[in-house]
């Protein structure tokens, strides 16, 4: 994911190979879920602050978590 530090969006690469993704703040609350998202760009101004973790679920079942910073 890129840019890290983001201030309004992030964007995945490799998009096609994701079904599911989900955004998690330092404490674990959920923030995003995304089911079958097209757009390789995630908005993401509207949340504070901090650190987040992006955890995507490819369609075989695989997770890969990858944490960011909002700014």
């Amino acid at each position: 994911i890129y840019p890290n530090p983001a201030k309004e969006s992030i964007v995945i690469r490799h998009l096609s190979l994701v079904n599911t993704i989900e955004i998690n703040d330092a404490v674990g609350k959920n923030c995003i879920s995304i089911i079958n998202h097209q757009s390789p760009i995630i908005n993401i101004e509207h949340l504070p602050s901090g650190i987040y973790f992006l955890k995507t679920i490819d369609d075989k079942g695989f997770k890969q978590i990858m944490k960011f910073v909002k700014e």
